[in-house]
């Protein structure tokens, strides 16, 4: 499997990532294509959108953005390294949105710039919409125009219709703004383009019904709170902070503390506002007037963020919020308060809740300098207070604000960029259900479609009798769709996503599971259709590049040595950290535990393919992790998989030991009556199975009870991976060292 790679431009490159058929319409820095960004943005009509093409990113580009705005169109913001950049992407093969632009009319195979009469059209088209007129644009669009004037009438035609073509094509032409007739009427005009018919209106209407419901139930804007002590530098950070992230988010809004719908209480009565140098001097209120207040500042934020927050997120914008409502629960001095903290808590899980919070904290003495209004104490009480004040399902960061101001800046905008990557992932379309739903993340299954669910399940693999029925059940439930009924869980962590982003086909997703290693995880690629596509097995740390970087070598080196039934994985691609494998059709069995004759045959071969002795042992090839679920068997033989641990001079009898400790141990078959007596006295299926291994192996039988010995007590002195932490299995494993020492 190759990367998925586009070189040129690196606007033309990403571009070529968003659906099966890409024209780039327009890139405005010039009329030339440029390797520079500039934080431009790039326009383009798409056949066949793919929805998780962010998926298929280059490592150093992360997508922070995704704004439905158009029936049909979609506004992608990346970034990277600070430099922004936005592709505005139309699929709209039937001409209903804004523009009317129908990709088909010009589209072709790959990934190309739109020639200038194409160019000319759109400019036109959207110009007129826009009601622009400036002399330099309509200028710019008569030089393209000129290129091809009768492909110019052809393409406006079909994207505006002949009577609005037939006000704007002359002037176009000649580079010169239309007359304000064509302008006024040319909202109409359009209108009656767009939704001309029954059908086309019930069409539009169900696809705008369906946009309204995304951005309602999935805002695209974001409420950031900025919360810490005196002189942390709330303010400073609130102000600056909009303009570093320029360019993410489409408008901003900003307030101190509250919404501000209603007005001050002092206000009301006719009071004079207290200074703001002096928070703790004013005495607080009684609790008789204390709690009716609260329920004032309450109304405030319930309605006041319905009406100046909330519309501002649904409209792709950021809203910094200084204090907040939790602020009372932490100083409620400054507000004249005397009410029970809990009185706070239970009204504020009743008000709209922020996407991100941002608390500053800084050394008591530098808080001092910058501002000398509270208290030492009274500032160490705060800064300890905000570390419980949220509630736990709001994010949080911690920002050093002893820093420079530049520094605080940056941090706060890569804790915003991050949130935000983290967020639009996974809302590409289906998104993930992390199962369990609650507790640690075992695995990420793609929602959606039924059959890629249904498929990507196969990124586990039980042995055990009650385990297996019920993952059976759970695939027959995914089959139909149900994982849509979850909620959508968390993405795959960021590192995962960018090692396998090279190698994701198109309209291809991922299930994700977390391997018994830290940092490890096995990745299974599935398409659209539930075709897998790959099994990627990923290392985030350098341990776990170092491992699959042993796992290559071993499967190259000493795969080709296995004799049949077995055979090794096919390596797809390989790289530090990623290691992808073909995928293995498999054939379930009913006793997994069970060793064939034929399979310990094969291990022996396998063994007396490098054996040599040495020190008074027997040593050969060994795979290290021989178990029941590293042996996929498939119509044609048996593959198998997993060779970390792989040893070309292992111990004679390895592989069966430890197949028979792992079954034992976590799967509860065999018994312990048939491991001691299989080894010991060679009864059973395990006396054949390690007959069988020590007739190929160039070995005695008699020698599997020394070589179980000595395997379980090197057992013991090795850490157990988490996924053995479990006290039955050590326990089993304990005992059977005690048999076999007696």
């Amino acid at each position: 499997m190759e990367p998925v790679t586009a070189g040129g431009d690196v606007r033309l490159a990403l571009a070529s990532l968003v659906g099966d058929r890409v024209l780039v319409l327009h890139m405005p820095l010039g009329e030339e294509i440029h390797s520079d960004l500039g934080g431009s943005d790039v326009d383009c009509a798409v056949e066949g959108l793919d929805d998780s093409w962010a998926l298929r990113l280059p490592t150093d580009w992360r997508l922070c953005n995704s704004i439905h705005y158009d029936l049909r169109g979609w506004y992608w913001v990346l970034e990277r390294k600070g430099e922004l950049l936005a592709l505005d992407t139309i699929d709209d093969p039937l001409g209903l949105g804004r523009d009317s632009f129908r990709g088909s009319l010009t589209m072709s195979e790959g990934t190309n710039v739109a020639p200038s009469s194409t160019r000319a059209a759109y400019l036109t088209a959207k110009r007129i919409r826009k009601g622009i007129r400036t002399e330099a644009e309509w200028a710019r669009i008569g030089r393209f125009a000129r290129v091809d004037p009768p492909e110019f009438e052809r393409q406006l035609r079909g994207m505006v219709g002949r009577p609005l073509a037939h006000l704007v094509s002359e002037p176009a032409l000649e580079g010169r703004v239309p007359d304000p007739t064509a302008f006024e009427i040319s909202r109409q005009l359009l209108w009656v383009r767009r939704f001309g018919s029954p059908t086309r209106l019930v069409i539009a209407g169900a696809l705008g019904l369906r946009r309204y419901v995304e951005r309602i139930t999935h805002p695209t804007g974001l409420t950031v709170l900025i919360a810490g002590p005196d002189g942390s530098g709330k303010s400073t950070l609130a102000d600056r902070l909009p303009d570093a992230c320029g360019g993410i988010f489409k408008r901003r809004a900003a307030f101190h503390w509250r919404p501000g719908l209603l007005p001050p209480v002092g206000r009301i009565l006719g009071k004079e506002a207290r200074p703001t140098d002096q928070p703790h001097a004013a005495a607080p209120h009684s609790a008789q007037r204390s709690i009716p207040l609260l329920g004032y500042y309450w109304l405030d934020f319930v309605v006041g963020g319905l009406i100046r927050v909330l519309p501002v997120r649904l409209r792709a914008g950021l809203v910094i919020v200084q204090r907040g409502w939790w602020d009372m629960a932490v100083d409620p001095t400054r507000y004249r308060l005397r009410i029970p903290e809990r009185a706070v808590r239970v009204l504020g899980a009743l008000t709209p809740r922020v996407d991100l919070a941002l608390i500053l904290e800084a050394p008591t003495d530098v808080l001092l300098g910058r501002k000398a209004e509270l208290e030492h104490q009274e500032l160490d009480r705060q800064t300890a207070a905000w570390h419980d004040a949220l509630p736990r399902r709001v994010p949080r960061v911690h920002l050093d604000a002893s820093t420079t101001v530049e520094e605080m800046v940056q941090e706060a905008r890569e804790a915003i960029l991050t949130f935000m990557e983290a967020r639009t992932t996974r809302r590409l379309a289906y998104g993930w259900a992390t199962l369990p739903p609650v507790g640690r993340t075992r695995w990420w299954i793609p929602r959606g479609p039924a059959r890629t669910s249904a498929s990507a399940m196969a990124v586990h693999n039980p042995m055990r009798d009650r385990g297996r029925r019920a993952w059976e059940a759970a695939i027959g439930f995914a089959g139909w769709g149900a994982l849509r009924l979850l909620p959508r869980g968390t993405a795959p962590p960021l590192e995962v996503r960018r090692r396998l982003a090279p190698y994701v086909p198109s309209r291809t997703t991922f299930a994700v599971a977390p391997a018994n290693h830290p940092g490890r995880y096995t990745a299974l690629l599935v398409d659209h259709r539930g075709r897998r596509r790959g099994l990627a097995k990923v290392a985030t740390t350098e341990a776990g590049e170092a491992a699959l970087a042993h796992e290559v070598e071993a499967i190259r080196a000493m795969g080709p040595a296995l004799p049949a039934p077995l055979r090794p994985p096919r390596i797809l691609a390989s790289e530090p950290g990623l290691l992808m494998l073909e995928v293995v059709p498999k054939h379930l069995v009913p006793r997994p535990w069970l060793l064939e004759e034929e399979v310990a045959a094969a291990l022996g071969s396998f063994f007396a393919s490098t054996s040599t002795q040495g020190d008074g042992r027997l040593r050969g090839s060994t795979h290290g992790d021989m178990a029941p679920w590293n042996l996929l068997r498939t119509g044609d033989g048996i593959v198998l998989v997993d060779w970390e641990s792989a040893n070309p001079s292992g111990d004679v009898f390895h592989d069966i030991c430890h197949w028979l400790a792992q079954t034992y141990s976590l799967l509860g078959r065999p018994s312990f009556d048939e491991v001691l007596h299989g080894v010991v006295d060679g009864r059973g299926w395990i006396g054949i199975a390690i007959e069988a291994y020590a007739s190929t192996a160039g070995c005695s039988p008699e020698d599997a009870i020394d070589a179980m010995r000595s395997y379980l007590d090197a057992r013991a002195e090795r850490p157990w991976p988490a996924a053995e932490r479990d006290r039955a299995a050590r326990r089993a494993l304990a005992r059977l060292s005690a048999a076999f020492e007696r």
